[in-house]
């Protein structure tokens, strides 16, 4: 027979005022502190530094700025991690020049604070923006400037009838869910029309599957109800590149990606945990129709299904479960960059590419300094920044 849960005590009123002044003076503390090492290690903000003192908020934001909750919820796009109870950061810094995240950075590493960084805020499972170590957010949307191809696609070779011809940066809005017509200016801003619970997963098909396979597939859809699903086709001049040749492997060899979805509206874990159910279900149906061994999965449809690590001292054993999924045969090329850029593995997140094991004998070959230097850093941002802007285009 089962024994019931013990009745939940009551927290006093006096108890959670304890709470909110001892969160809010270590919140104070910190940003104090961040602010004067800021100041110390940027040349530009030395030069700033009395505009700095009298507005601090422009770049350094702590809970207790008017700016903070806005500036936080303004690129949460998955409701699932901007509920209550989602650990919030300690502070949020918005560079504006290189210098700003070299010394975020350093700064960072000196107060022994865990960094995540959000560009459009668009992964999936919220790891650019949550943490459940005490964690600050290094918020790169003031980071801009990418060039983007703005000219028309050449003819389709369809009936006009069946398509709109249009240039790719217009096609963009149709993705936003933008009326016909309105103008690309639009996505300038930055703020969704809504936002939605949200989760997303991923799948490689290598071998064509059967009529038969395929009305399985939509007898199971069906049943299932809400649970989106969507090919994306491969072939063409991408068979022709080997995985090797880049970290992303997902070429030769595969005929489309698959991209499970679904979306709710309802509060509460029980919707939660009902539709993370069929879409789960369906991902696991499709077990024998998709790559296996492993069982590949698209990157910029983060999941962490899949795998995850805590960073502790068996993060390359977990690290490799889902990078092999994301990466394959790279995933071993990709985590000697990162030994070697990062061997302290400060950058790091629930499905970050680890470092090597300290006990390896390649360990000592890459472990070099443990001061990130200030162009690697600015390398390693960048290449944040990018992976987070792909999720925008994919």
């Amino acid at each position: 027979m089962m024994t019931p849960p013990p009745p939940s005590t009551p927290v006093s009123p006096l108890l959670l005022l304890l709470l909110f002044v001892l969160v809010s003076s270590s919140s104070a503390s910190l940003y104090d502190t961040f602010l004067q090492c800021l100041l110390n290690h940027t040349q530009v903000l030395q030069q700033q530094q009395q505009q700095w003192q009298q507005e601090p908020s422009q770049i350094l934001h702590a809970p207790t700025n008017s700016s903070f909750p806005t500036l936080l919820g303004s690129l949460i796009r998955n409701r699932r991690f901007g509920t209550a109870s989602t650990p919030k950061p300690l502070l949020i810094l918005t560079p504006s020049q290189p210098s700003h995240v070299q010394s975020a950075v350093l700064c960072a590493r000196r107060t022994g604070t865990e960094v995540r960084i959000r560009s459009g805020g668009h992964d999936f499972e919220g790891t650019s923006y949550v943490s459940r170590a005490p964690f600050l957010i290094l918020d790169m949307f003031n980071f801009r400037l990418v060039s983007l191809v703005n000219e028309e696609f050449p003819e389709l070779g369809l009936k006009k009838e069946d398509c709109a011809e249009m240039s790719w940066i217009e096609s963009a809005l149709w993705w936003g869910d933008f009326d016909s017509g309105v103008a690309v200016k639009a996505l300038l801003d930055r703020m969704p029309k809504s936002v939605n619970f949200l989760k997303r997963k991923s799948d490689y098909v290598q071998q064509p599957m059967s009529r038969e396979e395929l009305e399985l597939l939509w007898d199971k859809m069906i049943e299932l109800g809400k649970v989106g699903f969507v090919f994306n086709p491969y072939g063409g001049k991408m068979g022709e590149i080997p995985m090797s040749d880049a970290p992303f492997p997902h070429r030769a060899g595969n005929l489309f990606k698959i991209q499970y979805s679904i979306s709710w509206s309802e509060d509460g874990i029980e919707a939660e945990q009902s539709y993370l159910a069929k879409i789960r279900e369906l991902y696991n149906f499709m077990t024998p129709y998709v790559s296996k061994k492993p069982r590949r999965a698209f990157l910029n449809y983060r999941d962490l299904d899949i795998g995850i690590t805590d960073n502790g001292e068996n993060s390359y054993k977990e690290g490799t479960v889902y990078g092999v999924k994301y990466f394959a045969e790279n995933f071993k090329r990709l985590v000697k960059v990162k030994t070697a850029v990062d061997p302290q593995n400060f950058f790091k997140n629930e499905q970050s590419i680890p470092v090597l094991p300290r006990s390896s004998s390649a360990m000592t070959q890459y472990s070099g300094s443990t001061e990130t230097t200030g162009k690697m850093t600015v390398l390693v941002i960048f290449f944040l920044f990018l992976k987070d802007l792909m999720t925008i285009f994919s």
